[in-house]
């Protein structure tokens, strides 16, 4: 499976592209909002790893874009920010999980795993389109 990695910081981006290389996924790495795409091919990207401080805006005003323009790609928010409201906020804002900073590498492969399972790619964990229940 394909991920977009959106995450400023270089060393962090360099670890995790290389363990989710080693998991198996390829990996397009971005730092800025900006370079960011618009809309998505659905089978060109199977999941996004986003940032929530970026260099240049949100990553949770780019998941709500995303959203807001009819993106269905599973998103995983990955931020160290963890409290209540925070998660809470990239999870109602659209994202299909929320993994707090410091993580281990399998804690970030299982929701990326299981955001691609749902055939119609729908950001739910229960679809009332195919039935599927992840």
């Amino acid at each position: 499976m394909h991920l977009l990695l959106i995450e400023d910081d270089l060393d962090l981006g360099r670890a995790l592209s290389q363990a989710l290389k080693a998991e198996g996924f390829s990996i397009e790495w971005l730092r800025r909002i900006a370079d960011a795409p618009r809309s998505f091919d659905g089978d060109a990207c199977g999941c996004v790893l986003l940032d929530v401080s970026l260099p240049d805006g949100s990553g949770l005003q780019l998941l709500s874009r995303w959203r807001c323009s009819g993106v269905t790609v599973p998103i995983v928010v990955i931020t160290p920010r963890s409290a209540l409201e925070d998660r809470l906020a990239g999870l109602d804002g659209g994202a299909d999980d929320y993994v707090v900073k410091p993580f281990a590498t399998p804690e970030l492969v299982a929701p990326t795993a299981w955001s691609s399972n749902c055939p119609c790619r729908c950001p739910s964990r229960c679809c009332a389109i195919c039935s599927t229940t992840r």
